[in-house]
């Protein structure tokens, strides 16, 4: 990691309220929120910590692009990048930012958990530490005969992965390149649903976004290392649940 981006990390490792000077963190009750829902900030919480595990891994990953706004943003800001204002809903991509005339995609999602610990990627077949990050929408759809979850290597430019569940800091992020992710095997063109994640930074991964605009164009093309391609054919499941009705046949 260069010095700025140290410098720039350490700026941003300051909770977002701190940096903005806008409330104290113990001020729960000044948020705008509780204000709008007629409720005191200790209320939300605590509706949070009741909620399903579903729902509060859907708001850790609100919480993931919150930070990524108010804490990343504002650090690349002095290189001429700015956040873009997008008025409409449901699109491919959290974040859109611009410098001139560039104007780039950014996908945020938050390191995938099982059973409430970081899921490893493949552990039985991959030599090297990997963890995951889970590329689909929430909410499945069909839209003219296509299944609108999957994510297509055109709807996003960069994959920015939340680090939390592993680190425990929000501010750390990993990112890499859309089109660098592993493609379903059944169509290229979407992405795969689970994507390896480095915890160490090289050169599929960094944790400076700037470096990942700078990948972004250079315009280098290949995949991110650690995928192991699985393949299941119709064939082999047949053959494997054939064999399974002869072991019962026989016993």
């Amino acid at each position: 990691m260069t010095l700025d981006a140290e410098k720039r990390l350490a700026q941003n490792d300051k909770p977002a309220c701190e940096k903005n000077n806008d409330l104290p963190l113990s001020d729960l009750n000044s948020h705008p929120l509780t204000k709008k829902w007629s409720v005191d900030g200790y209320t939300i919480l605590t509706a949070i910590e009741r909620a399903s595990d579903l729902t509060q891994r859907g708001i850790r990953g609100i919480i993931a692009e919150a930070v990524f706004e108010n804490a990343v943003l504002p650090g690349i800001e002095y290189a001429g990048w700015v956040k873009q204002e997008v008025a409409e809903e449901n699109l491919p991509f959290d974040s859109l930012i611009a410098c001139g005339d560039l104007r780039v995609r950014i996908q945020i999602k938050l390191q995938r958990m099982e059973k409430h610990i970081p899921k490893m990627y493949q552990p039985r077949k991959s030599a090297q530490k990997y963890f995951v990050v889970e590329v689909q929408k929430t909410r499945s759809g069909m839209k003219n005969n296509m299944n609108t979850r999957p994510y297509r290597f055109s709807e996003f430019d960069i994959l920015a992965v939340n680090m939390h569940p592993s680190t425990g800091n929000w501010s750390d992020f990993r990112y890499t390149l859309c089109k660098w992710l592993a493609p379903r095997n059944d169509d290229k063109n979407l992405i795969e649903i689970f994507q390896p994640v480095s915890p160490e930074i090289n050169d599929d991964w960094t944790d400076d976004l700037l470096t990942c605009l700078a990948w972004l164009h250079d315009g280098r093309e290949k995949q991110i290392g650690g995928v192991i391609q699985i393949v299941k054919s119709k064939a082999n499941k047949q053959l494997k649940n054939r064999k399974q009705r002869r072991i019962k046949l026989s016993e």
